[in-house]
């Protein structure tokens, strides 16, 4: 009933237009997922079963449009479009640890 927020210090629970890499069809395909599932894009549920979402704009597209679809992880590649980005273990730590040095800095923690 409350919204109670997620950790995005250490872990990968927002995205801003220079943290996301669109499709070669020029969509930008975000997947929620409670573990990593190696692709770009990746928001962290940090494994609830229900999170909230918010999507934001500014100066959106002529038509800004949002789609969600519920994918199991094992039929996530069926559902991405061939040439989505793909990210390793050793660069999602890298972002992560960028991540929690960028809030330490905001915060001067």
């Amino acid at each position: 009933a409350w919204y109670e927020p997620l950790d995005y210090a250490t872990r990968v629970t927002s995205r801003n237009h220079r943290q996301v890499i669109a499709d070669e069809d020029g969509l930008v395909r975000i997947v929620l997922s409670g573990r990593d599932p190696g692709t770009a894009n990746w928001l962290d549920t940090e494994g609830r079963a229900e999170v909230l979402t918010t999507v934001r704009w500014f100066r959106p597209p002529e038509t800004p449009s949002v789609r969600a679809e519920v994918v199991s992880l094992a039929q996530l590649g069926a559902h991405l479009p061939e040439g989505h980005p793909m990210v390793d273990r050793d660069a999602r730590r890298d972002e992560i640890a960028g991540r929690a040095a960028h809030v330490a800095w905001r915060y001067r923690t």
